[in-house]
């Protein structure tokens, strides 16, 4: 059961903190982490463990995964395609695999949310921040938020450094106050979900060490939580009947496994 964090949680069961960012690849684009858990809210999971000589190695394939919470709910099993290829979706066949982070870094709090009208900490007016700022030390890593190409990485005025990333079905996104660039990174870079691009910083119009991330579809500003419901394709027709079969025996064994008290169950 959940107490605290996901990351608490997962810590006080025994089990190794490495599947935190496993679980939420798998159902962030359901739950929110941040917000939604609530105290009893009950993780069930059944993921591979590897080990070597008898220590830890890394957690492989998930078996499958349900989150029933007051708040939110998720589930996730796998499909493996003809060429191998694993991929992850709900009950229903709907892809829960995500074209887009969450968030771009590890954060403190978010300091500015996006907002058709604010009061500027600096020119003392109210415009529009079609924006997020995540307040974090300088230096914090930040990651590109999905696959795409940089069009922009230098100086831009308020912004100070700025990088701009392409991705596809026409949304921008957006990296201001960066302290530094990556090695390397200029325009035409290719880039990858999770790609480092550079370090929180607090150049330009600031004040204080922030990241401004911003996101456009088609040119116009958009609120960047409008990238969690950018998602895979779901599961063709033609395959979901053997999928529900799997999904229907994974979820039995989910569904007897043990709660110890408000600890996290003993799936893992």
């Amino acid at each position: 059961m959940m107490s605290g964090t996901l990351f608490d949680s997962i810590s006080r069961c025994g089990a190794d903190v490495a599947l935190v960012p496993i679980i939420s690849d798998l159902l962030g684009g359901q739950v929110d982490f941040h917000s939604d858990v609530r105290k009893g809210d009950v993780i069930r999971m059944i993921v591979d463990r590897e080990s070597l000589g008898g220590s830890f190695l890394r957690y492989g394939l998930v078996h499958g995964v349900i989150y029933e919470g007051k708040l939110g709910s998720g589930s996730a099993f796998p499909h493996q395609d003809d060429m191998g290829k694993v991929s992850y979706y709900d009950q229903s066949g709907n892809s829960v695999e995500r074209l887009f982070l969450r968030s771009p870094l590890k954060y403190t709090r978010i300091s500015s949310n996006y907002t058709n009208r604010r009061k500027h900490p600096i020119l003392k007016n109210y415009t529009p921040h079609r924006a997020i700022d995540y307040a974090a030390p300088i230096g914090t890593p930040v990651h590109a938020i999905g696959d795409g190409k940089v069009i922009f990485a230098g100086k831009k005025g308020a912004n100070g450094n700025l990088v701009v990333i392409q991705h596809q079905d026409g949304f921008q996104s957006y990296y201001a106050h960066l302290s530094k660039f990556a090695k390397g990174l200029k325009v035409g870079s290719e880039v990858s979900r999770r790609s480092f691009i550079g370090e929180v910083g607090s150049t330009g119009r600031s004040t204080g060490p922030h990241l401004h991330f911003a996101v456009a579809k088609n040119g116009s500003f958009v609120h960047p939580r409008t990238l969690l419901q950018v998602k895979g394709p779901s599961l063709d027709a033609d395959l979901m009947s053997d999928f529900s079969v799997s999904v229907a025996k994974a979820t039995a064994r989910l569904k007897s496994t043990l709660i110890r008290g408000d600890e996290a169950t003993k799936s893992y």
